[in-house]
């Protein structure tokens, strides 16, 4: 796939097609709950078919319970796939701001790393509301934000700012990969506490 050379462009491009997905599965959704009602409804009537009026037999019951159960977990799906398009599309909106000089409140402003006693930390806002933390920072997990705050709080060497920008390089092209990441860093945030993964 080859990518536009001008990013807010790509962004923009991909954008819409992540919310194209998203009205596409919305559409899908609200299918799959009319065909889910109309089976709970076809279970109701061969319920009664069979248990009240003894028209049909009890093994005609298992049609449409099978048939909903099937379009329960059709319906799952659907909804894991539109979240994902949704959260996609919040990915590019975040780039896009980036881009636009609109990134100010949207990133993550922690206070964690501010120190008054830090050499320049407080003159060049690398900290807190409107920082530069806030500015570059897409870490998903504690550990991705706690390694970004100590590159920007300490000096590194030569070598170490060599290979920083070879894995940029590496990563500028492939937004499909930082897409993936980002939704996956998305879903795990929460559930993903980085004092036991690295005990464990």
């Amino acid at each position: 796939m080859t990518i536009d050379r001008d990013p807010r462009r790509e962004y923009e491009q991909r954008q819409q097609a992540r919310r194209r997905n998203v009205a596409r599965f919305e559409n899908r959704e609200n299918r799959i709950s009319i065909l889910r009602l109309a089976a709970a409804i076809a279970f109701l009537i061969a319920a009664w078919a069979s248990l009240w009026r003894g028209a049909i037999g009890p093994r005609w019951l298992v049609v449409p319970a099978l048939t909903f159960l099937a379009l329960v977990v059709i319906h799952d799906r659907i909804s894991r796939m539109k979240w994902r398009a949704q959260r996609a599309v919040e990915f590019y909106e975040d780039g896009i701001a980036r881009i636009e000089d609109r990134w100010i409140g949207r990133g993550q402003s922690t206070e964690a790393w501010r120190s008054d006693s830090h050499l320049y930390a407080a003159d060049l806002d690398i900290f807190g509301k409107a920082s530069l933390f806030e500015l570059l920072s897409t870490a998903r997990m504690r550990s991705g934000e706690e390694t970004l705050a100590a590159w920007l709080a300490g000096p590194a060497g030569r070598n170490e700012i060599v290979e920083r920008q070879q894995a940029v390089e590496e990563l500028r092209n492939r937004v499909d990969l930082r897409e993936d990441i980002a939704i996956l860093g998305t879903s795990i945030r929460t559930s993903i506490h980085p004092e036991f993964l690295m005990k464990w």
